[in-house]
This record gives structure tokens, C-alpha cells and sequence, in this order.
């Protein structure tokens, strides 16, 4: 059993020594975005890619134009001309350090996707920091590629989403409660308190790490750490830190979230997705030698070491939070399980190595068949580029702003995506707040965050709960005739299943009023890397 007082302690953690792998892995991060098209592509690759970039864009122009006014008035001025803002839905954290990142740089999308280079590079190098402890130099270079090859951390090393800052900031946790299981200092306590309180205020998940200390304890059987103050230092400093602000939206960030209770219900289908999504995400293979690797640490306590515990108590926690918490179904919520996932992977290899070692075998040549092994299978079965492919509504907007004055306004009909594409490049290319872009998902029609309730009706601003009745496509045009609406954009490269009445109604209305509704270009669009030839129209109004 191990110690009262301490774990084994692996090899300190040294900031030092981390310069040398950062830049070894920014490089490959850039490479991996280059190869995924992170550089051309526009923020459509989710549904929520453009929010984040907008509301982070809405945030740094409030700081660059020195706080004009009341928060709130900014906000609501900024949502009427790229109604795309999201701040309350989300925590403001990850918008923050978007807001720092582009008032120093730029908010260009090579400037923002080399944020993602920085914060996936962060987590990598904290990542080899456990393995290189563990395992030494080679092992750990290796096992931290093979994070970086996941082919669902290139896809979101490659959007401007919280998946990849989350996995920092939970990896950077476990460093500090590591070194809590060491020392039982007060010191790492609040720093993992501290932590944990900026992942909750990137990301509701970030409560995952309140389930840290619980399965700390039982991996180690430390229970005498309740009786100390320090042990509950942490809840402490997550409760001032980022309770306010949970407290304060808690009500809108349930709206957003999968429109289940707590309870069976979802857990009993959130079981075998997860469970599921673990096996697909680096392979069914790995994941048996993750749980031998963490079955062995279990068997061996009186060696377990601090880092063990740590990532244990992590891998555990995240993936029973989104069993239990009804966040979604989503295989993008494990990202931050596959460094503990492949770390204990690692474990598991070099203890099937030893088995497999005999006097005609060196354990050097066993670890080689069975890493290799892995490697293969790994390769074989898992890896892929992703390809971010949805372009060409930068096109249209560089159209319409090289010809119509600042403040036009603007009608983007598509899905979620194509209208997010449309609204960030605007935003992008022009000196804001300029031109007024209108959604006909909101203006067109009415719904819950999560689509229910849905119903058409016509709101003259974007912020409009109420608007006029219209049920044939001849009233909508009449209403779109009234409006000061200048450009209609409609994608017509929308997936079936996203098709909706009143883009039927939009599409009839411009079709039959050609001496109203002028089409002026037509351009191509990719979505999903398909290319659909002359997909977006561009249509004038005549009033």
C-alpha cells in the first residue's frame, strides 16, 4: 500500500524542458492543419465553429474599441449585425483568450487557427511531460504522436471549438492534483481549484473535474485526505471562482443542452455510445491494452505513482460525466480521455511486453513487437486525415462588401453552418460593426435553441421574439419587399434532413418575382469536401 502521506513520484515536471517538445509539436500541429485544409477553409466544419469565432471576435472589439458603453448595448448591437453571438450558451473563458490572442495578432483565420496550433501543442507537450516520466524520452514521443495522429484531435486541432483548450486545461489539472497526491500541499490544491474553475468558464464539462478528487481517492484508498483542509481547498476556489457565472446562466446553458433530465433515461443509451466512441477513437485495440494497462496499476498500488492516480481519476471522470450528464451525444466530449486513454495503453503494452519476455526474447525486443503492434493496428485501422471542406461563401461576401455600402443589410438563408459561414466572413473582411446580416433561420421562422416549437413568422430585427404571420410564398415577398433588406444569399446545397418550410417559401418567392428579387451571381460551394457548382445565389432587392 502506498504511503499515509505521498504516492510514488514519478520524475518532476519541468517547464524548462518543455521548449524543445513544444516546438517539435507546433510544427507537426501546423503540418496536420495544412494537410486538413484548417488554412482555406471557413468555420462550418460544426454547426458551432462560427459562434465561438464570432463571439471571441465580439469580444476583442469590445476591448480594441476601448469599452464604449454598457456591455449589454455592445452586445445586443454586435448580435444585430452578426446575430451569431453566444455568450451565455457558452462561458466567457475560451472567448477570452481568443480576444488576447487576436488583439495582439490578428483576427485573420490563419491567425486564429495558429491559436489552435498553440493550445493543441500545450496539451501535447504537457501529455509527453506524464509519458516521458513513465516511460522515457522515446516511449513518450511516441505515445504523444500518437495523440496528436487521433484523427479526432486533427479535426478539432482544425475549428475554433473548446474540445482542444479543454484538454489542456484538464491535462494541466491532473498535474496539479498529481502533485496534491504527492504532497498533500495546499499550494496544488488551489492551483487545481484554479484550473478547474477556467475549464468550467471554457466549457460546462469542465465539472468534470469535481469527479477528480472522488476517484482519486478510491484508486488510492487516501481517504484520510478528507480530513485536511487542503483536500478541500480546491472546491473552494471553483465555488468563487466560477460559481457566479454558472449561477448567473445556468438557465440559458440548459437550453443548449441535449433536452434530457438527469437520469436513466439518458444514461442507458449514453453508455454503449460512449463506450462505443472510446473503441473508434484510437482503436478497439488500444483500448483493451488501456484497460489491462489500468487493471495492472489497480493490482500494483504499492507502485502506483502520483501521475497514475491522477490521469485514473481523469479518464474515469470524464467519461462518467457524459454518461451521466445529458450534454449530447457526441464522440468529440472523449478528446480529452485519449491522453489518459493512451497513457494507460502504454501501460498496459509494457506489462504484456514483460509477459511476452523470455531468455530468448529481450524485453527490448518484446516492447518493440508489441508497441510496433499497436503502431500497425493503429494505422491500419483508425488513422485518417480529416478534411475541413466547406468553402465559398467568402466569395459571396467579398462580393457584396466590395459593392454595397457599410451598413446593407443582409439575408443569408442555409443550415446552421452555411448561415455561420456566411455571418464570420463578413465579420472578417470588413471594418466592424459594418454590414447587417440577418439569418432566415431566426427571421424567417421561430424555434427553441434546440429546434422545437418551430413556426414561421417574420421579425423585422434579429432580437425580435414576435413578428408578422406569413403562410404562402407571395406574403413573404411582399414582407422582404417591405424590408430593407438589400442581398439575399440561398444556399441550395442544404441536406435534405436540414430543409425547412420557409426556405422552401424564400426559394419560391425569388424564383417568381424576378423583377424583384434580381439574381446577380451564382457561386460554387464545398460542403463535407463536395463541391456544389453554383450553390449560392446571390440575389438583389428592388425597392
Amino acid at each position: 500500500m502506498p504511503d499515509a502521506d505521498r504516492l510514488t513520484q514519478p520524475n518532476k515536471f519541468s517547464w524548462r524542458s518543455c521548449l524543445l517538445p513544444f516546438l517539435l509539436f507546433f510544427a507537426m500541429v501546423v503540418m496536420i492543419q495544412s494537410f486538413t485544409g484548417a488554412y482555406r477553409a471557413e468555420f462550418g466544419s460544426e454547426p458551432d465553429e462560427a459562434a465561438h469565432y464570432i463571439t471571441g471576435l465580439m469580444v476583442r472589439d469590445y476591448i480594441a474599441h476601448g469599452f464604449p458603453r454598457n456591455a449589454m448595448h455592445f452586445a445586443k448591437d454586435y448580435y444585430e449585425h452578426y446575430p451569431k453571438v453566444a455568450l451565455g450558451h457558452w462561458p466567457p473563458m475560451f472567448y477570452v483568450i481568443q480576444s488576447a490572442w487576436t488583439l495582439i495578432f490578428s483576427p485573420s483565420r490563419v491567425s486564429i487557427m495558429l491559436l489552435m496550433v498553440v493550445l493543441t501543442s500545450g496539451a501535447a507537450t504537457i501529455f509527453f511531460s506524464f509519458l516521458r516520466a513513465k516511460f522515457g524520452v522515446w516511449k513518450g514521443l511516441a505515445g504523444t504522436l500518437l495523440f496528436l495522429y487521433v484523427p479526432l484531435v486533427q479535426q478539432f486541432a482544425s475549428a475554433v471549438m473548446t474540445e482542444i483548450p479543454m484538454t489542456l486545461l484538464l491535462l494541466a489539472a491532473a498535474i496539479f492534483w498529481a502533485r496534491f497526491l504527492e504532497t498533500s500541499r495546499l499550494k496544488y490544491s488551489v492551483l487545481f481549484g484554479l484550473v478547474a474553475a477556467v475549464a468550467i468558464l471554457v466549457k460546462f464539462s469542465g465539472f468534470s473535474l469535481a469527479l477528480v478528487p472522488i476517484f482519486s481517492l478510491l484508486l488510492t484508498r487516501r481517504f484520510s485526505l478528507l480530513k485536511t483542509r487542503a483536500f478541500w481547498a480546491s472546491a473552494i476556489v471553483v465555488t468563487i471562482v466560477a460559481g457566479p457565472w454558472t449561477l448567473a446562466t445556468l438557465k440559458i446553458a440548459r437550453e443548449g443542452m441535449a433536452g434530457e433530465s438527469v437520469g436513466w433515461s439518458f444514461t442507458h443509451a449514453a453508455i454503449p455510445y460512449y463506450a462505443g466512441k472510446l473503441a473508434q477513437m484510437c482503436g478497439f485495440t488500444m483500448l483493451l491494452a488501456s484497460l489491462i494497462g489500468l487493471a495492472f496499476t489497480l493490482a500494483r498500488r504499492s507502485i502506483m505513482t502520483s501521475a497514475d492516480a491522477a490521469l485514473g481519476a481523469l479518464f474515469i471522470s470524464i467519461v462518467v460525466f457524459h454518461m451521466l450528464v445529458p450534454t449530447g451525444f457526441e464522440a468529440r466530449h472523449l478528446i480529452p480521455a485519449a491522453p489518459a486513454l493512451i497513457y494507460f495503453a502504454w501501460t498496459g503494452a509494457d506489462w504484456i511486453a514483460t509477459q511476452l519476455r523470455s531468455p530468448r526474447l529481450s524485453l527490448l525486443k518484446s516492447s518493440a513487437i508489441v508497441f510496433t503492434f499497436l503502431a500497425v493496428v493503429f494505422v491500419l485501422t483508425v488513422y485518417y486525415i480529416p478534411r475541413k471542406g466547406y468553402a465559398g461563401y467568402g466569395a459571396v461576401a467579398d462580393a457584396i462588401i466590395n459593392t454595397s455600402p457599410k451598413n446593407s443589410t443582409l439575408l443569408v438563408a442555409s443550415d446552421a453552418r452555411g448561415e455561420g459561414m456566411f455571418i464570420s466572413e463578413v465579420a472578417m473582411r470588413e471594418k466592424r460593426p459594418g454590414h447587417l446580416v440577418q439569418r432566415a433561420s431566426k427571421k424567417l421562422a421561430a424555434s427553441t435553441w434546440e429546434g422545437g416549437a418551430y413556426h414561421l413568422t417574420y421579425a423585422k430585427k434579429m432580437a425580435d421574439k414576435n413578428g408578422a404571420e406569413y403562410s404562402t410564398s407571395d406574403q413573404l415577398a411582399t414582407l422582404l419587399k417591405n424590408d430593407s433588406i438589400e442581398y439575399v444569399v440561398l444556399d441550395e446545397s442544404i441536406p435534405k434532413q436540414y430543409q425547412t418550410k420557409h426556405l422552401d417559401l424564400l426559394r419560391t418567392a425569388l424564383e417568381q418575382h424576378p423583377s424583384d428579387f434580381h439574381l446577380v451571381q451564382n457561386f460554387d460551394l464545398l460542403r463535407a469536401n463536395n463541391l456544389h457548382t453554383n450553390a449560392l445565389r446571390l440575389y438583389q432587392i428592388a425597392h
